[in-house]
């Protein structure tokens, strides 16, 4: 059984999206870096707020620099990975409640209104269900959320290197989002004490408590590097 649901959960697929809009975000910071347009700068900076309404205005900085466009497309890069995430959680959800039980997942906590649940049919309330279950899981925090996808999801091949990438960069990410850029004492305590960026001539660089990061190109294509390496065969356990 848990074979057939390695060939029926659509990795592949989420794998590949992910990584075409990856492509093009990294694709237009380089446009936007070496034109440095507003155009270019608005179009990059309104990826990173999809839930505008229609008619809403955004203010983007005409005198952003280069520094700038790079955080913000490191930003959505890791906005791009919490929604893999939330969408390979959905799919390992969507097809053991169909066909099996999930091998290692015990229970998660949610609250569910049956008034929101279609009860019509089985397939009905199934996806209502999976849907409460995919929103409970995307309000999880980053590390909440891996622990509960390596109970699903063969992770062991990338503890040693990926992962912990991975987790730094999502902790660099909040550095800029909450802190503006400020290293604090507790993110390298979460970081085991050190915390590394590479810089544009792709050599590591240390930060330490009250550093200012920076974010470079090289950084960003190591990021898209991880993220291929990780998505690219994801098996159920």
């Amino acid at each position: 059984m848990a074979k057939q649901t390695r060939n029926r959960c659509n990795f592949k697929s989420l794998h590949k999206e992910l990584l075409s809009t990856c492509s093009r975000l990294i694709a237009r910071l380089n446009k936007a870096e070496e034109t440095m347009t507003a155009g270019h700068v608005h179009q990059l900076a309104s990826q990173l707020v999809p839930s505008v309404s229609p008619g809403g205005v955004i203010t983007i900085d005409t005198n952003v620099d280069s520094d700038d466009l790079r955080i913000l497309t490191h930003a959505f890069i890791i906005q791009e990975w919490h929604l893999f995430l939330d969408n390979v959680f959905a799919e390992v959800i969507a097809y053991n409640l169909l066909h099996t039980t999930m091998p290692g997942f015990s229970k998660m906590s949610i609250k569910v209104d049956f008034n929101d649940i279609d009860l019509s049919s089985a397939s009905k309330a199934r996806k209502c269900i999976c849907g409460k279950l995919k929103e409970a899981f995307s309000f999880e925090g980053y590390d909440e959320k891996i622990d509960i996808i390596k109970k699903l999801i063969d992770l062991q091949p990338y503890f040693g290197t990926e992962l912990p990438f991975m987790k730094k960069s999502v902790i660099v990410r909040n550095i800029f989002q909450h802190q503006k850029g400020e290293v604090y004492p507790s993110d390298l305590t979460r970081l085991g004490g050190s915390l590394t960026l590479l810089n544009d001539a792709n050599t590591s660089v240390s930060f330490n408590v009250g550093d200012k990061l920076k974010i470079s190109k090289a950084e960003i294509k190591e990021l898209y590097k991880m993220l291929n390496n990780i998505t690219n065969n994801l098996q159920v356990k």
